[in-house]
């Protein structure tokens, strides 16, 4: 007897951990980028692994945020169809996926696009769950009647320009060393260059000058996060073209 394969899944999600081109800056990476896009294509009847597709876009974003921790790094889910592959199937166990990586340190949110027809009409409802709960708010709705491309284009650019996090991860230093909390400096630069935020001793210390703190003082434990105060958080938040640096080495600037 004859035997017919009528669809194939890798379940693994350390299978979409690893990306099919290196996370990198552009326009440098465009050529790589696009490659592989015009490279990959949707299978005849192929089913929908989102689950084990998810998780490893989380765990690859949170690996590459841990070794560049002055970069802002999410994961995005881009899809055309409902979980149909691959435990979970189910749009809540999905979502908690995306939930337990904003928990992650440091935090890694998850945006959600999806491309669906006229016809989908529980698509919308069911993707807006997994973005809210990736910490989004909800998702980009690309509508297959209209033009798909400028659509999906237009989500990517409001994704880019969605700010800064308010949350960065603690840096370690080169060589295994110790680090000094009291040497950590955090430059902040909206687009006319940059400057030194100044450290505050907890949220209760910030003002409307803003400034930023640690998750936990360093004399009662150790530190995981920096923290934005919230002046400050809203400047990051607002900019689409900001980024923030952690220097180490030099005293800490406090107010």
């Amino acid at each position: 007897a004859n035997s017919t394969c009528l669809a194939t899944a890798d379940c693994r999600p350390a299978t979409y951990a690893t990306p099919a081109t290196p996370i990198a800056e552009l326009p440098g990476a465009q050529a790589a980028l696009v490659a592989a896009i015009d490279a990959a294509g949707p299978e005849d009847g192929g089913l929908t692994p989102s689950g084990p597709a998810l998780q490893g876009a989380i765990d690859q974003a949170s690996s590459w945020a841990k070794a560049h921790p002055e970069r802002q790094v999410v994961a995005v889910l881009a899809t055309d169809g409902l979980p149909t592959l691959c435990e979970p199937v189910e749009i809540a166990d999905v979502a908690a996926l995306a939930a337990a990586g904003r928990r992650l340190n440091p935090a890694v949110s998850t945006f959600v696009i999806g491309v669906v027809g006229p016809t989908d009409t529980d698509a919308p409802a069911n993707l807006n769950t997994i973005a809210r709960s990736g910490g989004t708010t909800r998702a980009f709705i690309v509508d297959t009647a209209g033009d798909v491309q400028k659509q999906f284009r237009d989500a990517l650019n409001q994704i880019r320009a969605s700010g800064l996090s308010c949350e960065l991860a603690v840096p370690s230093p080169m060589g295994g060393q110790a680090l000094d909390y009291e040497q950590v400096n955090v430059s902040f630069d909206s687009g006319s260059g940059p400057a030194d935020l100044l450290g505050v001793a907890n949220a209760d210390a910030c003002t409307s000058e803003g400034g930023w703190y640690y998750d936990v003082d360093p004399a009662a434990g150790t530190p995981q996060r920096i923290v934005a105060c919230p002046t400050t958080c809203t400047q990051f938040q607002q900019t689409d073209m900001g980024s923030v640096q952690i220097k180490l080495g030099c005293k800490t600037r406090v107010k």
